[in-house]
């Protein structure tokens, strides 16, 4: 695995590499606009070539949305951006509105790599939002956005994209996740949502979701750890690669000084909750020395929504 490349004259967040068809390869991704913001929230897209050989950017940056859909509505964090070719034609999709209540997906289209980009009608834009869905729905999928697409050999086009499962107003315990739905080009633009539909709890997969054998990603299950192999799974994380070690079906940790809210490494090990609805135990050992937090010997939670 190559050393990563730092790419220290581009500016902002969410960088997006685009490969063309000519060989070009391209930069887009979320900038301060021409002059400044003229609001809370005013950003821009820029795209600017990149050297696939090189690594570095060749320059002559250009802005090719300011604000997002409609400027004189004062759109907020334009951002996420990707580029795909289809046919003869250039689109450009991108987050719009925050990533709270009001997330949305936009779409804009261009006869050249570097714009001018037109925006889809109101119409069609947002291509996916659930601002419109009702408060105090059942079982609601909020703060859609930050989508991408991908097409499968079958011709078939998918859409991933992040959002929420509040248990009331905006409140979650389990974080955005991760969300498919199938993409309709039928009206010559990428539609993930059609206005005014609720995205679903539960969908069929295009494709197998897990390998047999492998810790289910989503549905109802239960899974036991035994701490028996070399390494932790991918389920497991730690913050910032905190050192811990595994022997005889233990997950052995030393007490370290750095806490939980600091910006080093603690001594923590974790799986993030996946369900509104949970269970799960766990056994301590643990001999504290003096200053040290005494530790129950044994935990059970329930989470429920």
């Amino acid at each position: 695995m190559a050393d990563p490349v730092f790419l220290r004259s581009v500016e902002g967040i969410d960088p997006s590499l685009f490969f063309d068809t000519d060989g070009k390869a391209w930069l887009i991704n979320n900038r301060e606009p021409v002059g400044g913001s003229t609001y809370d929230g005013h950003r821009a897209l820029w795209i600017e070539q990149f050297d696939p050989v090189g690594l570095k950017m060749l320059g002559n940056a250009k802005m090719v949305v300011n604000g997002g859909v409609d400027l004189a509505a004062k759109p907020v964090w334009i951002e996420g951006p990707h580029i795909y070719r289809v046919k003869d034609a250039y689109y450009l999709m991108a987050a719009e509105g925050g990533t709270s209540v009001n997330h949305s997906e936009v779409v804009f289209r261009a006869p050249a790599v570097q714009g001018p980009y037109v925006p889809a009608p109101r119409a069609i834009n947002p291509i996916l939002t659930q601002r419109d869905q009702p408060v105090g729905r059942a079982n609601p999928v909020s703060a859609t956005g930050h989508a991408d697409l991908v097409q499968l050999p079958d011709g078939r086009w998918w859409s991933i994209f992040l959002g929420t499962r509040p248990y009331a107003k905006d409140f979650y315990n389990t974080g955005r996740e991760t969300f498919l739905l199938p993409v309709d080009w039928s009206g010559g633009w990428p539609v993930i949502l059609p206005k005014g539909q609720a995205v679903p709890r539960i969908a069929r997969a295009p494709l197998p979701m897990v390998t047999a054998g492998t810790t289910p990603l989503t549905g109802s299950f239960s899974t036991r750890e035994e701490f028996a192999g070399a390494r932790l799974g991918f389920e497991w994380m730690t913050m910032r690669g905190a050192p811990y070690r595994l022997g005889q079906g233990d997950l052995l940790l030393d007490p370290l000084a750095d806490g939980i809210g600091d910006f080093g490494k603690p001594a923590f090990v974790a799986r993030r909750q996946e369900h509104g609805v949970a269970t799960f135990s766990t056994s301590v050992r643990f001999a504290p020395a003096e200053g040290e937090m005494r530790a129950l010997p044994r935990c059970r939670t329930t989470i429920s929504s």
